[in-house]
């Protein structure tokens, strides 16, 4: 049995009965279906807050140590490309075009890796597992990069080191003192036939 609710009428001073219409019985009803639907939803996320689920566990383990193997890769990566850097230097320091040398060819340098997928830590097919993927890619691509970079300085430096004692073997002053002579070096005949 509903409960009566009365309401008290200033104007016949009575208690008047209360008669709620359709619309008010429909928002109540609604209002309490929201408020028992948020009430839900907030202890439903409390609880995998507090309690969360062995599938979340595992997820949270694979993403720690998804996160120390990308900051591993990304320190070795700086490392890489600061050595990039200073062999790019040195290249452009000796002048590969001095040398009459071309420069390496961008196919090469550009080329891929062969060999086997090296397994990863991650068990589910995931973005992540993606993405470690294509880091440890450009890992190996600069790292072969760097071994083709060391190699053609090593060529150029070779090259400098021939050109120095070539250039040294070249005379590029007079054979005598002037001042050591009899005579001056004007008044002595020169090369080639004697008349």
């Amino acid at each position: 049995m509903a409960r009566e609710k009365f309401f008290y009428n200033t104007q016949t001073l009575r208690y008047e009965k209360a008669e709620v219409s359709k619309t008010e019985r429909i928002f109540k009803v609604f209002a309490f279906i929201c408020a028992v639907a948020v009430s839900g939803l907030l202890i439903t996320v409390i609880g995998w807050k507090l309690f969360p689920s062995p599938q979340v566990e595992a997820m949270k383990v694979d993403n720690e140590q998804l996160q120390e193997e990308i900051q591993n890769l990304n320190s070795e990566l700086e490392k890489v490309n600061t050595v990039v850097d200073n062999l790019q230097e040195r290249d452009a320091n000796v002048h590969r075009i001095i040398f009459g040398i071309d420069p390496i060819n961008s196919d090469v340098w550009n080329g891929g890796i062969g060999g086997h997928i090296s397994p990863s830590i991650v068990n589910s097919n995931s973005n992540a597992r993606e993405i470690l993927d294509d880091t440890k890619e450009k890992l190996q691509t600069l790292k072969r990069q760097v071994v083709l970079q060391s190699l053609s300085l090593d060529t150029i430096e070779g090259l400098a080191r021939n050109r120095e004692d070539m250039l040294a073997s070249i005379p590029s002053i007079k054979p005598v003192r002037e001042d050591k002579l009899k005579r001056k070096i004007r008044l002595l005949s020169g090369f080639g036939y004697r008349i």
